[in-house]
């Protein structure tokens, strides 16, 4: 009769999750890559614009219009 097999411990399933790192942006990549879900960089790319016009036009002069139209 043999025993059975001690349940994984804490540790041993710390050991095997992989210890390099990625970041949100590569998960995402990664995640869009592997599911094959192209409708979401539309939505990304899209995002990523407001973003960026949002941070370009903080500081200007012209912000007070840009409220004024949303």
């Amino acid at each position: 009769m043999s025993d059975p097999q001690p349940a994984p411990t804490e540790a041993a399933n710390r050991d095997a999750i992989p210890q390099e790192s990625r970041g949100l942006v590569s998960e995402f990549v990664g995640f869009i890559l592997y599911n094959k879900a192209w409708w979401m960089t539309p939505i990304l790319i899209v995002l990523a614009l407001m973003v960026g016009f949002i941070l370009f036009v903080e500081g200007s002069p012209v912000l007070p219009f840009i409220y004024a139209l949303i």
